[in-house]
């Protein structure tokens, strides 16, 4: 306060407008780093989509700031005590991730499942799990070739499927396969979006212990028309005879996070 009485005896009323105004302008960055730098459109999404899952009514995310969204944002911050952590901002997102890291994705009332993804260049997707279990599928296959960005071929098959059931109990026979049926969200023009699937082979050892080795496939999606939904699964019926029966696991990734793993059974009829 005496800097501030010295600074108005000393110079003019103008001057000291200037001054004050100068010193406002050197303090605000400060200010804004205290309170959190803000949350850009890709933020946003990813904050209303975690705000989802933690039960906090968001809306559907489209990396906008509405009024519900901003309401999910203020109830999240009421219930954990601290009413500034509310403001649409990096530490809010941060503050979400932490609370959402091991929560399986934004589970539906319909019982499909949204994940968050990413592209190759960051922007965040909606990569939906409709379903979970045994499909019955068809063993005539066609393969599809495709191209990625560069002109390298990406292959994928088309098949029939007469239905799919929810238990993790597969026989091993032809046309009865573990799998999911996924819906995926087209990326940006230009952008890639790639989901792994993962399937972890029993292998027996002598000593009677069982060693998982891991199958690694990539999908790879670019901005194309077309349907967006998929039947992911594993070829048993290609070597029915030397598959090992027993508990095998199934995991969709993408950049490295996993989104969802399951085990199921292979069992001989």
């Amino acid at each position: 306060m005496r800097a501030l009485c010295f600074l108005r005896s000393s110079i003019g009323a103008g001057t000291m407008a200037a001054a004050l105004a100068a010193m406002w302008l050197a303090l605000a960055p400060l200010a804004a780093l205290a309170q959190g730098e803000p949350a850009n459109r890709n933020e946003i999404f990813q904050i209303q989509f975690r705000l989802n899952q933690l039960g906090f009514s968001a809306g559907e995310p489209d990396g906008s700031a509405g009024p519900q969204t901003k309401k999910a944002a203020a109830a999240f911050a009421a219930a954990g005590g601290d009413a500034a952590e509310g403001a649409m901002t990096a530490a809010l997102l941060a503050r979400l991730e932490e609370k959402t890291r091991d929560i399986e994705g934004w589970k539906r009332a319909d019982g499909t499942i949204d994940f968050l993804v990413f592209t190759d260049e960051g922007t965040p997707l909606i990569f939906k799990v409709i379903a979970v279990g045994q499909i019955h599928k068809s063993p005539d296959t066609t393969y599809v070739r495709d191209r990625e960005r560069d002109g390298s071929p990406i292959y994928s098959n088309s098949f029939r499927v007469s239905h799919m059931s929810g238990t993790g109990n597969i026989p091993l026979a032809a046309g009865s396969a573990f799998g999911y049926r996924v819906q995926i969200t087209p990326p940006p023009r230009g952008q890639r979006l790639q989901i792994d699937h993962i399937v972890f082979v029993p292998e027996p050892r002598p000593d009677g212990k069982v060693d998982f080795r891991p199958h690694p496939y990539q999908h790879v999606y670019l901005k194309r028309p077309g349907s967006t939904k998929r039947y992911w699964y594993w070829h048993f019926e290609r070597t029915p005879s030397t598959a090992p029966a027993g508990t095998w696991r199934f995991a969709l990734t993408n950049r490295g996070q996993t989104l969802i793993s399951r085990d199921f059974e292979l069992v001989r009829p």
